[in-house]
């Protein structure tokens, strides 16, 4: 005669701790409060427009705008966001420290743009005096990008890491695959941090346009498909149509469903 199977009792797990500290335990969505969003594409399709619309969504006001690149007369008349000029990379830096000095005094942050600040964190390196005398002063060299580039992660970790809606804007690079015959289409970062800086961000989106008729009609690409990097967390479609912060807001933190593109899907896939 076999014996009965005993009873498993469930045992209270016990705490796991370090050095005295207990973990803090806490749930998936914990952190889904906040959106980091990066649009690139080419100059003039958009970008900080639709970045300007952040002020449509009562959840994201206020809205504070680093404005690195001098280009936003397209919101010239818009009187809800309020600006920093970004003429030197402390500027940016000030900004992070007084988010976290102030908390809720804004609820969104952009920087437009990623690319311009980074060159800018690259010519303040050729301008300094940690440069040897036999570096080129017109010419930026390993040391300089490899700087720039330090640099720029440390931005990026900062505002992702900041209580707020984390927005961002780049150019757009085309260049080569290494080791393949491939044309890629990334953020206009170095060919390091293109590849990299998706990390840092729930959603990144291709920007582009398309003539339609008599009209200019704007997309967000939010997917890796054809030569495009793209991401996206949360119930967002692949491409949107006439993007706002609004639907990409609904989309991503509030879970909505957007409807897709489909057409424009086959004719990207088509034309890749």
């Amino acid at each position: 005669m076999t014996d009965e199977p005993k009873e498993t009792v469930a045992t209270e797990p016990k705490k796991l701790t370090r050095q005295g500290k207990d973990l803090v335990i806490v749930k998936a969505n914990y952190n889904i409060q906040y959106l980091r969003l990066l649009v690139y594409g080419d100059s003039g399709v958009g970008k900080t427009v639709l970045m300007g619309t952040a002020a449509d969504v009562q959840e994201m006001c206020p809205v504070l705008m680093c404005d690195v690149d001098l280009g936003l007369m397209s919101i010239a008349k818009r009187n809800d966001i309020d600006v920093v000029s970004v003429r030197k990379s402390k500027d940016i830096d000030d900004v992070n420290l007084y988010l976290r000095a102030n908390p809720g005094r804004y609820k969104t942050v952009v920087i437009d743009s990623l690319t311009v600040a980074y060159n800018l964190m690259i010519r303040e390196r050729m301008a300094s005096s940690d440069r040897s005398s036999n570096e080129d002063p017109d010419v930026p060299g390993l040391r300089d990008w490899m700087n720039g580039t330090f640099k720029m992660r440390l931005l990026l970790q900062k505002f992702k890491t900041a209580p707020v809606n984390f927005l961002a804007t780049a150019l757009v690079d085309e260049r080569e695959e290494e080791g393949t015959n491939l044309r890629v289409i990334q953020p206009g970062l170095s060919r390091k941090l293109a590849r990299e800086v998706g990390a840092e961000f729930d959603i990144v989106g291709y920007m582009y346009t398309r003539v339609q008729g008599k009209s200019i009609a704007r997309y967000l690409q939010m997917a890796v498909f054809g030569n495009k990097s793209g991401k996206s967390r949360g119930a967002l479609p692949l491409v949107l149509q006439a993007p706002t912060m609004t639907t990409i807001y609904k989309g991503a933190i509030q879970g909505l469903e957007i409807p897709d593109e489909p057409t424009t899907i086959e004719e990207e896939v088509k034309e890749s």
